[in-house]
């Protein structure tokens, strides 16, 4: 919550064994990870945070004076010369919809879980090598949990139903017998589930 910093990775370099955030999952690894094509350190610089009250920060590159791809983790480590210690909390490569201030791949991560109070590094690279300026931000975030919804009620006249989180469409057309997979959902208020015809626009007429 310290306003934009801004950076300039010209004459960065990877250091020896530096870490990279594991492979993304499929089937967008640019939203999770970074890109499968370029999963390498080349010209990373790194900077500290310190975790807010509720545990959860957002972290952007998309903002105007940035000027290049970004590539961006998350680590937490007790000794930062030990690449062996480190703990990786998250990456982004590519943002889910294109930065429309300044690069269109910058990057984008929400992370929650953190230990309040607690330091995090943040590794901050480019794809394919490329140097300029970023610009980055980094924001007090809402906390997540993950929630999984299953259909299991054999009424035929429920053979698909529509699934709300505070009136909020989180599955459309749900099958019986099928689950949604995890969806994330804010932690820190309170949550209303509906179970909605599979024809509803809103949740004033619930099933349940």
């Amino acid at each position: 919550d310290g306003g934009i910093i801004t950076g300039d990775n010209t004459g960065a370099t990877a250091d020896a064994n530096e870490i990279v955030p594991p492979p993304g999952m499929p089937p967008e690894p640019c939203y999770t990870a970074w890109c499968d094509g370029d999963p390498d350190v080349q010209t990373s610089i790194w900077y500290t945070f310190v975790a807010p009250a509720n545990g959860a920060v957002n972290i952007t590159t998309c903002l105007e004076g940035t000027s290049l791809d970004t590539q961006i983790a998350v680590w937490e480590t007790t000794d930062c010369a030990d690449y062996g210690s480190y703990t990786y909390f998250g990456a982004n490569d590519d943002m889910p919809d294109p930065c429309t201030l300044g690069n269109q791949y910058a990057s984008t991560l929400d992370v929650d879980g953190l230990i309040p109070g607690n330091t995090y590094y943040l590794q901050v690279d480019s794809y394919d090598g490329t140097t300029g300026v970023i610009e980055i931000e980094i924001t007090t975030g809402v906390p997540t949990s993950l929630v999984n919804f299953m259909h299991n009620s054999g009424d035929a006249m429920l053979a698909t139903v529509d699934i709300r989180v505070n009136g909020e469409l989180v599955a459309d057309d749900l099958a019986f017998q099928t689950c949604t997979g995890y969806i994330s959902i804010p932690a820190d208020v309170d949550a209303y589930v509906t179970v909605n015809p599979s024809t509803s626009v809103d949740d004033s007429a619930p099933i349940f």
